[in-house]
Parts: structure tokens; C-alpha cells; sequence
């Protein structure tokens, strides 16, 4: 059985546990900013892919519409255009998958760094009942010792 804990022992272990629960802290907090930028990208992705679609979307109708009668002489011209923003929206689209990626590894990461706060704060728990518990103990040893000396102060005859 291994000796109790000095005060000065103990008061160091708390604040070891206490440590270890900030460090955890702060890497939770790291992960969270982490997971929430990789979500703003992955908005921001999504939002691009939006306005290349509808770019697209709007160079079509127009070929069909308002360029209609100058597709003879334009017609490669507006097919170039066409390729490009074909282009730019499936790179988005691929940069997509990418940007999901991210965001799961980030979320994972945020979830293992509360995960570890929450074992860090469970340690630091168990620690300060168990100095609780020795602090009560040695009060109860102290007042027995004053019991026992006022017990046997009470049983010597008085001279």
C-alpha cells in the first residue's frame, strides 16, 4: 500500500489535473474553429457551385434566345465560353468532395478533443474527491488525537 499523500503532494496533483483539463480545453476549442471553418468552406463551395450553375444556366438560354441570330458568326466563340464555365463549375464540384473531406476529419477531430476534455475533467473529478477524502480523514484523525488527549488528560489524578 503506497503512503498518503503530503498536502503539498496533493495540491500538486490537482493542479497537474487542472493543467491537463486546460490544455484539453484548448484543443477543443481549436478543433471547434477548425470544424466550424472547414463548414464556412464548405458554405462558400456550395455557394459558388450555385452561381456557376446559374451562369451556366443563363449563358445556354441566352445562346438559344438573344444570340440566336449571331451564332453563325459567334457560335465558337460562345462555345469556348460554354467550355469555361462547364470547367469552373466542375472543378467546384470536385474542390466540393474535397471540402467535405476536410469537414468530416474536422468534426472527427472536434469529437475525439471532447471526447479527451471530458476524460481530462473525470480525472481532475476522481482527483479532488480523493484529496477531499484524505483532507476529511486527517481532520477525523486530528480530532480523535485531541479526544485522546483530552481523554487521558482527564483520567490523570490531579496533583
Amino acid at each position: 500500500m503506497t503512503p498518503p499523500l503530503t498536502p503539498r503532494e496533493q495540491t500538486q496533483w490537482q493542479r497537474l489535473r487542472a493543467l491537463a483539463v486546460r490544455r484539453a480545453e484548448l484543443a477543443a476549442a481549436d478543433a471547434h474553429r477548425a470544424a466550424e471553418q472547414a463548414q464556412a468552406q464548405v458554405a462558400a463551395r456550395q455557394q459558388s457551385i450555385a452561381v456557376h450553375r446559374e451562369a451556366l444556366r443563363a449563358h445556354d438560354s441566352a445562346a438559344v434566345h438573344e444570340w440566336a441570330s449571331q451564332l453563325p458568326r459567334w457560335g465558337a466563340l460562345v462555345g469556348v465560353r460554354r467550355e469555361a464555365l462547364f470547367e469552373r463549375l466542375e472543378r467546384d464540384e470536385y474542390a466540393l468532395i474535397d471540402d467535405e473531406q476536410a469537414l468530416e476529419q474536422a468534426e472527427e477531430a472536434l469529437r475525439l478533443a471532447r471526447e479527451a476534455l471530458a476524460h481530462a475533467r473525470a480525472r481532475e473529478d476522481a482527483v479532488r474527491l480523493l484529496v477531499d477524502a484524505a483532507v476529511r480523514a486527517q481532520g477525523r484523525l486530528r480530532e480523535m488525537r485531541a479526544e485522546r488527549e483530552l481523554d487521558d488528560s482527564a483520567r490523570r489524578p490531579v496533583a
